[in-house]
């Protein structure tokens, strides 16, 4: 063998080597790759286990904190309707009390009424003491009437009906005076 020969069986036994020694190179990172990339999938692993697990604890917190709300509305609910029972009991039978209630005092409204005593045709003037009246009025009649006897005496009516310009009208309740209306005191009159 030549020495060209030689060099060409050194190179390619360089070429050889070197192109062993790259496959051997690859191969090793290929091996660090695959074991690198298997750590790297068994923490994706175990971080989605985690996940997984802490999305299951939050899914049970969250379905216990939705019965604790649902026991909380129903409770609520319940106490309302109790104080709505406490408050308006029976409306009918409140609504029946007022009405006999209202009743009632109609009633004696009516018998005050029927005890009190009207005096009308007496001229009326502008400074004048209705209580007054009404003891002019009994010493007259021959009834002695203390002031104890008259709760309060008043004119009733419109105090319009008396007010005309000076003229003559011709309608004869325009000249009419009002009523003095006096409720007697516990004792009659």
């Amino acid at each position: 063998m030549s020495s060209e020969e030689l060099m060409d069986t050194s190179v390619c036994a360089e070429a050889a080597l070197d192109s062993t020694s790259s496959a051997t190179d690859f191969a090793t990172e290929l091996r660090l790759f695959k074991v690198e990339l298997r750590s790297e999938f068994q923490l994706m692993h175990q971080e989605f286990r985690q996940l997984r697990t802490e999305m299951a604890q939050l899914k049970d917190s969250l379905k216990a904190s939705d019965q604790r709300v649902d026991n909380l509305e129903a409770r609520l609910g319940s106490l309302e309707q109790r104080l709505e029972q406490k408050v308006h009991p029976d409306r009918g039978h409140l609504e029946n009390t007022i009405d006999e209630l209202r009743c009632q005092l109609n009633a004696r409204d009516q018998e005050l009424l029927l005890n009190e005593i009207e005096v009308s045709g007496v001229p009326e003037c502008k400074d004048e003491s209705a209580l007054h009246l009404v003891k002019v009025l009994g010493t007259k009649l021959g009834v002695a009437i203390d002031e104890k006897d008259v709760v309060h005496a008043e004119r009733v009516g419109s105090t319009f009906r008396n007010r005309t310009s000076g003229s003559i009208s011709a309608d004869p309740t325009a000249q009419r005076p009002r009523n003095i209306s006096t409720p007697p005191a516990n004792n009659p009159v």
